[in-house]
């Protein structure tokens, strides 16, 4: 997801979720301890710009019938970016397979092509879409998931259908302060494609502007 941050910069948030069947749990007496070990990257025409290493601990405490149950439970997490625009961004995460320590070996998972908000403030833009299970309105609370007063737990594609029968989605839309105004509405249409190019499901709903509040 790519978010305007100034005339100069954008943020980007690489989300992510692990299957928990997915990795190596080791047992120390009735707990069960496993380690998520990869990096998130950002590159721009041919260069990496930007990397963060992510290293997330997972615990579980009964026996080894309990573990092998957790089935499609994942962890989820997401890493963050503030980084110049530029044409041709693509964001990567990678999963630590090995190595020695100071020089792990990465395996590509995934390599995805971002739109970044247009930067002109003489036209309407909009925010990079996200994929989730759950969005809820804010409780005050900070959360790397909280987007303009809306909660949103990832939902990666991975996983869904397997456990998940709704698709939610959320975008930022970007509108010259000289063409707000709080007693116009926006239109908004939304479809679901398939793999094939059908489309499954189309909606249109109208949303009130947010005045100056922007996006």
């Amino acid at each position: 997801a790519a978010f305007r941050y100034d005339s100069t910069r954008c943020e980007v948030e690489i989300y992510y979720g692990v299957l928990e069947r997915a990795l190596a749990f080791r047992q120390s007496g009735t707990t069960w301890t496993a380690i998520v070990a990869a990096s998130a990257e950002l590159w721009q025409n041919g260069a990496r710009i930007a990397s963060k290493e992510i290293r997330d601990t997972l615990r579980h405490t009964g026996t080894k019938a309990q573990v092998d149950s957790l089935g499609a439970n994942k962890l989820l997490g997401v890493a963050g970016f503030t980084v110049p625009y530029g044409a041709a961004t693509t964001a990567v995460f990678l999963w630590q397979r090995g190595g020695k320590e100071g020089k792990p070996t990465y395996d590509t998972v995934l390599q995805l092509p971002l739109t970044l908000p247009d930067r002109d403030a003489s036209h309407i833009a909009v925010g990079g879409i996200e994929f989730a299970s759950s969005a809820d309105k804010a409780a005050g609370r900070t959360s790397p998931f909280e987007k303009a007063g809306v909660l949103l737990t990832p939902n990666p594609s991975a996983v869904f259908g397997e456990n998940y029968t709704k698709l939610y989605s959320y975008s930022e839309v970007y509108v010259p302060r000289n063409l707000v105004d709080p007693g116009q509405n926006i239109e908004v249409l939304s479809s679901v494609i398939d793999a094939t190019g059908r489309e499954v499901l189309s909606g249109t709903e109208k949303h009130s502007m947010a005045g100056e509040t922007l996006p």
